[in-house]
This record gives structure tokens, C-alpha cells and sequence, in this order.
């Protein structure tokens, strides 16, 4: 007995550390200082002497230096590079991040260049716990006076990534900052998905929406941006400040607050601005408008995913990514794998999940079952998700996050044979999951009956980073602040399947 739980134990750590190495290889993948260095280039004409400046595959002559602004959890990381990339051409910049690490983002930084950057950015942390507050809405303030300021030759650099909603506030009239922190948490709180809560912010807030690139105009406006929304849907990643409104990739805001019971306890006057008419923006200054602005995505959850089944390829798994578009309810997502185990367990078995859980599929899994087939008998599995579920806070709201709560979901619906040669790691490229300073955890598979009768609390009462803390510290994962954010990464590796 004692033998065989130190092979066991043995076995764990070793797939532990793979779940690691794959998890570091899909974080390193969507660095922003690689990001910005393979996609902005600035070239001086040794005949002309003029600039000119790339992004991706367009290129822009400069005639005047530009100015900078940004907000979301990897924008201090990427204007520092865009500061070694455009040099004296940055006028100057104004960014809004993450409460807590604007130190710990200067340090990477050295002497020197913190000295440099301090000279041309202004910094304002804010969004504690990713919800809007007074900290944020000064740095919005700042953004806002700038970015009115702004004329026809002007060049306008906008960096956006995940956590970008919130740390951009500036509610319009009728709306205050309080209504909507209040009204942003209880959505979240009642498991409203990234879609749903980013279409009830635009209708509340002054830059989202596109309202950023009206302000601007007649500016041109070039945006970077690190996505953290399934399919990377310009208007809603960070509620699209950048990107014109497109109503049919929004709910009708009145329908998502009632879905949620939040709209008979509105306030009178954000009944008003929630109700306005939702309409295509097709106008001709509309169109004017967004002639100036280029949107660029460089970074998102599948380069993550695929940099995960690469290095996964490289450790000895037939790997490979089934999906980037998970975005259900957690305990769904938690039986969606269940399936995913027993198809590739038992073969037998129908993926009853197909038909249950259509909303977390496209056609890439079936492309992945169909690939997975014919994969070498005993080659163990390493299949890679991605997206961002949402989770419904009940009992007495502990503390915790969705990846954490995957996980152990996971583990408790993992029966007798099932749970063999299982091991599954869920995390958020971020580093934060929740209001915690854990990115996620690994699946404690094997739980015996009475260890799961001990974490039902925990998941009642969404309170699994004390479940981890207190009963398997080890699994979980911890990177602090990663400096980026493309949503979530979801690793199951099955060694042990029938061909």
C-alpha cells in the first residue's frame, strides 16, 4: 500500500510539473515585450529623412511625435517596450493599471530607463479587485483631457489589454461611479459572462463603445491590443473604446439586466441611459471617425494555447488545441471535460457533452476528436483549452476564482476509474484569479469520499483558495502579476486511455 502511493505520488508530481512547463511555455508565448518587438518597427529613410512606422503589416509615415495612453493589466509592460522602440518620438503618455503594481513594474525596468519612462508617462493605479473606482476614473480624467486635445497631424498610440474596462471609468451623464460598481459586481456576481457585462458598459460609459476614438478624432488613432475576450471581438474587448459599436455582437442591455434581475432596481436616471436605443452605427460621421483608427491585435488566448501543445509535443504527449472558445458556467465546463475524459478513456462512451454543452464547442473539437483517433497507442494526451467561463457567487461568498473553482469542481465529479491517469491544471494568463494572489490550481484528482465531503463547503460558499490553502497548498499556482492577459488556459493530460 505504502509502495504504491509513493508510484503514485511519484506520477503526480512528475505530470504537476509538466502542467507547469506547459502553463510557463503558453505565459511566455504572450509576453509583451516580444509582442510589441515583432509587431512595431520604426525606420528612419537614410535619403529623406523620413520616419516611418509599422505595425504588424501597415506602415505610417510620422511627421509629428506621438503621444501615448493605456490601460489594462499589461500596458505598463507595454509601453516600456514601445519606449525602446520610438525613443525620443513619444511626446508623452498617460497609463492607468492595475492597483500594486506600478512598483513592482518599475523594478523591471532599472535605473536608467524608470528614469526615462517617469519623464514621458504619468502612471494611475486603480481597480482594485478588477471592478471600477475612484483611483481609475482619475487616471480616465487625464486620458480624456489628452486625448480632446488632439489635432489632424496627431498620432495617437492606444495600448489595450485585459482589465481594461475597468481601469478606463468615466460614466456619462446621469450615470454615477458608484451605480456602476455596484451594477459591474452584481453581473459578475450572478455569473454574467465577459459579453453580457462589457454590452451593459458601453451604455454607461463615456470612451467604451468607440466613444475613445470620437474623442480623438480628428486624430489618427493606432491601437495595440492583447485580446481577453472569446474570438477577440474588437467591440468588446475592454467594451471596444477604439472599435465602432456592432449591435448584433451585443445582447440588448434591458434583456441581460433582466436576465439577471438587476433592472427594477435601477435608479431612475440609469433606467434612462440603459434604455437608449441600441442601434448599427452607420452614419457617415461614424464612418468618418473610424477611417482614422487601425486596430491591431497582437496577442491572444490561441497564441497561448498553441505555444502549450508545442511544448507539450516536446515533453512526449500527443498534443493539441480543441478549442479557445470555452466560455460557459463552471460546473458545465467541469462535466464538459468529465465527457472529454470518458471518450478518451473508454471510446465506448458517447460525448454526451456534445449535445449538452453546445454553447462550449465549435467545430475545432470535432477536427481534434476526429486528429486524436489515430494518435499511437499508449502515447499519452495533452489537450489544450482555452477561453474564460464564469462562475455564479453564492453561499457566503468566500473567497476564490473561476480557475480555482474549476479545478476542484473537477476533481469532486472525477469517479473510481475515471479519475486514473487524469491531471488538469486551469489558470488565468494574468497571474490573478479572482480577488486572490493565485493564478489557479491543479485538479486534486483522486479525492476519496471523505475528502470530498470536507471541500463541498468550499465550493458552495465560492470559497476555494481557502479550500487550496488550508487542504492541498500544492497545487495551486502561483505567478504573481504576469504582465499580461489573454484569458484563460485550461491544460487535461490523459495518460492512461484505450485505443
Amino acid at each position: 500500500m505504502r509502495l504504491s502511493q509513493f508510484v503514485l505520488s511519484r506520477a503526480m508530481m512528475d505530470q504537476a510539473r509538466h502542467l507547469r512547463e506547459i502553463f510557463q511555455a503558453a505565459l511566455g508565448s504572450v509576453q509583451t515585450s516580444n509582442l510589441i518587438q515583432t509587431s512595431v518597427k520604426l525606420k528612419t529613410s537614410e535619403e529623406s529623412g523620413k520616419q516611418t512606422l509599422t505595425i504588424v503589416d501597415r506602415s505610417f509615415e510620422l511627421k509629428k511625435p506621438v503621444y501615448i495612453i493605456g490601460f489594462g493589466k499589461a500596458v505598463f509592460a507595454m509601453a516600456s517596450e514601445l519606449l525602446n522602440v520610438l525613443g525620443d518620438k513619444v511626446e508623452r503618455g498617460i497609463l492607468t493599471i492595475p492597483a500594486g503594481t506600478h512598483e513592482v513594474s518599475k523594478m523591471a525596468l532599472g535605473t536608467k530607463k524608470e528614469q526615462l519612462f517617469a519623464e514621458k508617462f504619468e502612471v494611475f493605479e486603480g481597480a482594485y479587485h478588477n471592478l471600477p473606482d475612484e483611483y481609475a476614473m482619475k487616471g480616465a480624467k487625464k486620458i480624456y483631457d489628452l486625448v480632446e486635445s488632439l489635432d489632424y497631424d496627431d498620432v495617437l498610440i492606444v495600448l489595450i489589454s485585459g482589465g481594461g474596462s475597468a481601469l478606463l471609468p468615466l460614466p456619462k451623464e446621469g450615470v454615477t461611479l458608484d451605480e456602476k460598481i455596484l451594477l459591474t459586481r452584481e453581473l459578475f456576481n450572478r455569473g454574467a459572462g465577459i459579453f453580457e457585462v462589457n454590452c451593459v458598459r458601453k451604455k454607461l460609459s463615456i470612451f467604451k463603445g468607440g466613444g475613445l476614438a470620437r474623442i480623438a478624432y480628428p486624430a489618427k488613432v493606432y491601437s495595440l491590443i492583447l485580446s481577453d475576450v472569446v474570438g477577440d471581438s474588437l467591440d468588446i474587448i475592454a467594451s471596444g473604446p477604439t472599435a465602432p459599436h456592432v449591435a448584433s455582437q451585443c445582447m440588448n442591455v434591458l434583456s441581460v439586466l433582466n436576465k439577471y434581475e438587476l433592472l427594477d432596481g435601477l435608479s431612475r436616471n440609469l433606467k434612462t441611459v440603459v434604455s437608449h436605443e441600441e442601434t448599427q452605427e452607420t452614419t457617415a460621421s461614424t464612418l468618418r471617425v473610424f477611417r482614422n483608427v487601425k486596430n491591431f491585435v497582437i496577442g491572444n488566448n490561441s497564441l497561448a494555447c498553441t505555444a502549450a501543445a508545442q511544448k507539450a509535443q516536446k515533453l512526449g504527449y500527443y498534443a493539441d488545441v480543441v478549442t479557445t472558445r470555452i466560455d460557459g458556467k463552471v460546473p458545465d465546463v467541469a462535466e464538459f471535460y468529465l465527457e472529454i475524459v470518458k471518450y478518451f478513456k473508454y471510446k465506448s462512451r458517447p460525448i454526451i457533452a456534445i449535445n449538452q454543452y453546445q454553447d462550449l464547442l465549435d467545430s475545432m473539437v470535432m477536427v481534434a476528436f476526429e486528429k486524436m483517433k489515430y494518435s499511437r497507442v499508449g502515447d499519452p494526451l495533452c489537450l489544450i483549452f482555452g477561453g474564460e467561463p464564469t462562475i455564479v457567487v453564492g453561499g457566503k461568498k468566500g473567497k476564490g476564482g473561476r480557475n480555482m473553482h474549476l479545478a476542484l469542481e473537477l476533481a469532486m465529479i472525477l469517479e473510481g476509474d475515471d479519475s486514473e491517469g487524469i491531471y488538469f491544471l486551469s489558470c488565468g494568463t494574468d497571474g490573478i484569479d479572482g480577488p486572490t494572489d493565485m493564478a489557479g490550481a491543479i485538479a486534486p484528482v483522486g479525492l476519496t469520499p471523505e475528502e470530498k465531503e470536507q471541500a463541498k463547503p468550499f465550493l458552495e460558499n465560492c470559497d476555494t483558495y481557502n479550500y487550496f490553502k488550508e487542504k492541498k497548498p500544492d497545487y495551486l499556482i502561483r505567478t504573481g502579476h504576469t504582465g499580461t492577459n489573454v484569458m484563460d488556459i485550461h491544460i487535461l493530460i490523459i495518460t492512461g486511455k484505450a485505443i
